[in-house]
């Protein structure tokens, strides 16, 4: 009976991704794009050069999503269906993240019932078919906690610089990973001043803050430049062809 579950489980994650997948992919390309994917497709048409320097100067957010996007545009056919399946797919992959990272916090059975709430979760559903950024900042907030779980546990310093890595990523996608990165930084500096932490880990904490401050640097010159003067940016709205093809009479 001990080992029924740990041969459960492989089975029970396999049907939540199957369920995920499903849910994500179906009617995926159906809607049409509303304002602001329609702006973000047409944002991630232009040069790469020209992204950064747009996302620098004239919109609010870090470029690394729109350059993600850009390059996945490159790949798939034109058209609401390949535009989104980007989002559609890092949401699959948000669910085995999900379930990895609650398996490191709480064992098996928890992870599995986290895996499935994320699988059949409305607003992960909703957010999963979408071309924004949030399945991506999402993805890479879970990666970056699960590599700063593992340095609880055993200390290496090579789960710290991941972590700075994952952490840097998804502060180059979205300012709101700010928020994750002081918290995680406040619980490091706890565990460290009480002495909770062996040398190892605190070692394996600072590698965590040095390589995402220092991947992340030229970002917070971004934001700076961003928060003295910039504008959310919207392309000129040429888009009667567009208007179209997917029936949209909001602009």
């Amino acid at each position: 009976m001990a080992g029924r579950p740990a041969r459960v489980a492989p089975v029970l994650l396999a049907l939540a991704l199957m369920t995920a997948a499903l849910l994500r992919l179906i009617d995926l390309g159906g809607p049409s794009l509303w304002d602001d994917e329609l702006s973000t497709v047409r944002f991630c048409e232009q040069p790469a050069g020209a992204i950064v320097g747009l996302s620098v100067f004239l919109d609010v957010n870090p470029p690394l999503f729109y350059l993600l996007q850009h390059a996945w545009q490159a790949l798939v056919p034109p058209g609401e269906y390949g535009w989104r399946l980007l989002a559609a797919l890092l949401g699959l992959l948000n669910v085995a993240l999900i379930y990895l990272y609650g398996r490191e916090l709480a064992g098996e059975r928890p992870a599995l019932l986290a895996a499935w709430i994320a699988a059949i979760s409305p607003q992960h559903v909703y957010s999963s078919q979408e071309v924004r950024s949030q399945t991506a900042l999402l993805a890479l907030l879970l990666a970056a906690a699960w590599c700063l779980g593992r340095i609880e546990r055993d200390g290496r310093a090579r789960w710290g610089a991941a972590a700075g890595l994952a952490t840097a990523a998804a502060l180059w996608t979205h300012y709101y990973a700010l928020f994750f990165a002081a918290t995680w930084f406040g619980y490091a500096l706890w565990r460290t001043l009480g002495r909770a932490w062996d040398r190892p880990r605190r070692r394996a904490a600072l590698a965590w803050v040095f390589s995402a401050g220092l991947l992340f640097a030229p970002g917070a010159l971004i934001l700076l430049i961003q928060l003295q003067g910039g504008q959310g940016w919207r392309p000129e709205r040429r888009y009667n062809r567009e208007l179209d093809s997917h029936g949209n009479n909001d602009f």
